[in-house]
């Protein structure tokens, strides 16, 4: 009986679905809305500054591109007047934001440990959509007297 159980349990196993996760390519933040600030786009594409997911809809603050090493890549700004653009990380902290927190910006997949590890610090608290190749935290945020949801979603590979 001890081994039958065995058997059942690895092929539960062995049948469940790969979640292999190799690399993060894309992060984006968005905050839970229920207005109308988007134009005409289709949700949750990149171009997009809307994001619908999980019943829930939230606008985009920022869509950061990795390259191989977790360093910002590219960057889509969602606040920019002439709509969405797509900036190199030079150009964007030229233009627009020069914290030099943003050129040493990292984020890696730690495959060992199953772990998101974003400028040093070790995240372990979230979820794994495997349909969308999405890993999603939900965060509670206060400012003054402001209260929201957001999310982080990271894309994988």
């Amino acid at each position: 009986m001890k081994y039958l159980y065995l058997i059942i349990s690895f092929l539960i196993i062995s049948c469940k679905t790969n979640t292999e996760i190799n690399k993060i390519t894309y992060k984006f933040s968005g905050i839970e809305y229920k207005g109308n600030l988007c134009n005409e786009c289709e949700p949750n594409n990149k171009e997009c500054c809307e994001i619908y997911y999980l019943s829930r809809k939230f606008y985009k603050n920022y869509h950061y591109k990795f390259r191989e090493n977790g360093q910002i890549d590219s960057i889509y700004s969602y606040h920019v007047p002439l709509g969405v653009t797509e900036f190199s990380l030079e150009e964007y902290v030229k233009a627009w934001d020069s914290r030099d927190s943003l050129l040493s910006f990292n984020v890696l997949w730690d495959k060992n440990n199953s772990e998101i590890i974003e400028n040093g610090k070790k995240i372990k608290n979230f979820k794994i959509d495997v349909k969308n190749k999405f890993i999603y935290i939900f965060k509670k945020k206060k400012e003054e007297n402001f209260k929201y949801k957001q999310i982080d979603i990271y894309v994988f590979e």
